[in-house]
Order: C-alpha cells, then sequence, then structure tokens
C-alpha cells in the first residue's frame, strides 16, 4: 500500500535513486504532497506537476512526444487538440496539452479561445530559435488563450454627453490601467477608470479588457481584449530559446461624433516552472505582456484605434486621428498613459501590465522580460 506523505521540508538534502521528475514519489513509494525540499517545490502526486497554487494534475500520463508547429489552434476545442480541460479552484478552467518531452518549432503557434493554455512536458521541454509562442491578442480576431477573462473588476464608467463622451479606462492585471479622459464637461463627460490590478493571481488567467468609451452624439470606441495566458510547465529542463507573447489587444477608436475611444487591454500571463531548471538564451529571447494603447475619441472624424505591443520595449502608442489621443500601454519601462481630454470625444486609457510567474523560482539570468518575473 502506498503511503501518502504531507510534508514540509525546508532545507533538507533529498537525492532521490528511485523516483523520477515529476513523479511526486520518494524511495519507499511515498507520495509525496506541497512538499519544499532544498528550496524546491516537489510535486504531488504520480500525476502531476508543477507547483501550489499552480499545480497541474493529468488525468492520463502521456506516452508520446509533442511537437507543436506552426499554426492557429482554438482551445475551446481542447479535445480536438488531444488536450483535457481541467478545473482551477475559480474559473477558467485550463486546456492541457502534455506530451513525454515537449518542442515549441512553430512561428507563429499561436493559440486562440476563452480557455488558457497550458502545455507539459513530463520531461524536458523547450521553445526553440525561431518560433514564436503566441498568445496575444489583437483586433479583429479572437482574443489570445483566456484573453476574454471575465472575473475582472471594473472601474467606473465613462460619462455620456452630447457635447462629448469620456474615454474608456484601460484594463488592469499587473498593474493598472491608466483614465480616459474627459469631454469638454468634467461630470457629464467623465472619463472612465481602471479596474484594481491583480499582481499576484492565484489562477491561470488573461488581462482583462479595457472599456468602452462614452457616448456623444454617435457609436462610442469599444475596449480591446487582455492578452491571453500561457503555462509552460517541465518535469525536466524548461529551455526557452524564443519568443512568448502576452500581450493586449488596442482599443477601438471611437467610430462616431463626440464619443469616447474604447480602453486599451492588459496584457495577460506567462507562467514558467521547469523542476530541474529554467534555462533562457543569452540574446534575442523576449517575454512579453504588455498594454495596449488606449483608442481615441472623435469629433467628425472617426478616432484612430489604440495600438498592440509588437515587443518587450515595444510602446503601444494610443490611438490618433481624431479630437483626442488614446493613452500608451504600458511596458516594463513605464506605466499606461491617460486618455486625453477633449473640447469633444475623449481618448481613453492605455492598458496595464499582464504577469510573468516563475513558479520554480530558479534565477532567470538572461532574457528580456516585460514586466520582470514575480
Amino acid at each position: 500500500m502506498r503511503r501518502v506523505a504531507l510534508l514540509v521540508l525546508g532545507g533538507c538534502s533529498f537525492s532521490p535513486s528511485n523516483s523520477q521528475p515529476g513523479d511526486g514519489k520518494l524511495d519507499d513509494g511515498t507520495i509525496v504532497i506541497d512538499a519544499a525540499i532544498d528550496g524546491r517545490a516537489v510535486d504531488a502526486g504520480a500525476n502531476c506537476f508543477g507547483a501550489d497554487p499552480f499545480l497541474i494534475c493529468l488525468t492520463t500520463i502521456p506516452t508520446g512526444t509533442l511537437t507543436l508547429g506552426t499554426t492557429t489552434v482554438n482551445t475551446d476545442s481542447c479535445a480536438a487538440l488531444g488536450g483535457e480541460v481541467l478545473a482551477q479552484a475559480t474559473p477558467p478552467d485550463l486546456c492541457v496539452v502534455s506530451g513525454t518531452t515537449v518542442t515549441v518549432t512553430g512561428n507563429p503557434y499561436r493559440a486562440e479561445g476563452s480557455l488558457p493554455l497550458v502545455i507539459v512536458a513530463t520531461g524536458d521541454f523547450t521553445v526553440e530559435t525561431g518560433a514564436y509562442l503566441d498568445v496575444s491578442s489583437f483586433r479583429g480576431v479572437p482574443s489570445g488563450a483566456g484573453g476574454s477573462f471575465t472575473g475582472c473588476v471594473a472601474g467606473q464608467p465613462a460619462g455620456t454627453d452630447n457635447n462629448g463622451g469620456g474615454g474608456g479606462g484601460g484594463g488592469s492585471f499587473g498593474t493598472a490601467g491608466a483614465p480616459g479622459g474627459h469631454g469638454p464637461d468634467s461630470i457629464l463627460g467623465k472619463g472612465g477608470t481602471a479596474g484594481p490590478a491583480t499582481p499576484a493571481p492565484t489562477i491561470i488567467r488573461g488581462g482583462c479588457r479595457g472599456a468602452s468609451g462614452a457616448i456623444g452624439m454617435g457609436t462610442a470606441g469599444t475596449g480591446g481584449d487582455g492578452g491571453g495566458a500561457v503555462y509552460l510547465v517541465a518535469g525536466g529542463t524548461l529551455r526557452i530559446d524564443a519568443t512568448i507573447d502576452a500581450s493586449a489587444a488596442g482599443g477601438q477608436g471611437a467610430p462616431g461624433n463626440k464619443s469616447g475611444g474604447g480602453g486599451g487591454g492588459s496584457g495577460g500571463m506567462i507562467a514558467l516552472y521547469g523542476r530541474t531548471a529554467i534555462t533562457i538564451a543569452a540574446s534575442g529571447v523576449e517575454l512579453f505582456a504588455n498594454g495596449a494603447g488606449g483608442g481615441a475619441g472623435s469629433d467628425n472624424t472617426a478616432g484612430g484605434n489604440g495600438q498592440q505591443s509588437t515587443g518587450a520595449n515595444n510602446v503601444a502608442v494610443g490611438g490618433t486621428n481624431g479630437s483626442a489621443n488614446g493613452g500608451d500601454g504600458a511596458t516594463h519601462a513605464q506605466p499606461s498613459k491617460n486618455g486625453s481630454d477633449s473640447a469633444k470625444g475623449a481618448g481613453a486609457g492605455g492598458g496595464g501590465l499582464g504577469v510573468i510567474k516563475n513558479v520554480s523560482g530558479q534565477a532567470l539570468a538572461t532574457g528580456t522580460f516585460s514586466p520582470s518575473p514575480s
């Protein structure tokens, strides 16, 4: 009979000769749950990988390798991907695909849909040089995987005014989005505010959508989707030699007269776990979950859409060409920017940063990150 042990073994020396990476067992067959050995989290149970609160327990251990080439997949059709849908403590559910080893080769390998994507290797996991792992969101296509997260706390909506509606607030996640600008009447046409930041999430989730602008004498801009979410889990070594993108979609510029632009979405979530190690190439590797630009307000001319970030150091600028510019989205080097006030429709706020979570806690000495891993 197997024994189940609930252990906290900080500072102990442990060199199992019979256990395997990710098998959660001591030499005598004891299953280890939530243990910490030499400062490292140990997987809980034979089918479980990662660490609390981001522990992934597979229904069935994979028997073959998994290569992810150039394609676009939808996590709402997880079974068609050979994956399984697993619940978290709170929604959303996760789409989990797995292999004995995993190699990402696609440029891009893109995941869309409402469910965050989790990729588990029971052994080693490599994102190869030249690949591009993409769960970002951008206007005109389905959101990146999990980028339509519905658990966000909204800020105050923008105010409606025939003389000029307020701009929507940017989405918030790791950092707060920025408020929208005011119309000519700062009370009736007040700018929308952003919701609170959630810098230490306890579930795998995407970013928050920017808020819509307010109506003036026409249609207001809608907010951009938050960035999606991806969790890479290795029972052995996780090696990252290429870009991972979880940035957000830009807010829509107001298409109608004297209306406010839509807020930029916040960046999403990138989570990393390597039981043995996490190694990142010394140059050319970017992991980013940046906020998007807010949409511009409109006068007689429609406002321009906010932009999306294309790199860790790339600022997603707010929309222009209307009555008031939208604010820029956040990067690790700058916070999100407010939408501009206007005598007609106001600009929207830029979106906040997402989250990069180093679940296993090893030092990440190289790579360019936005935001910094936590």
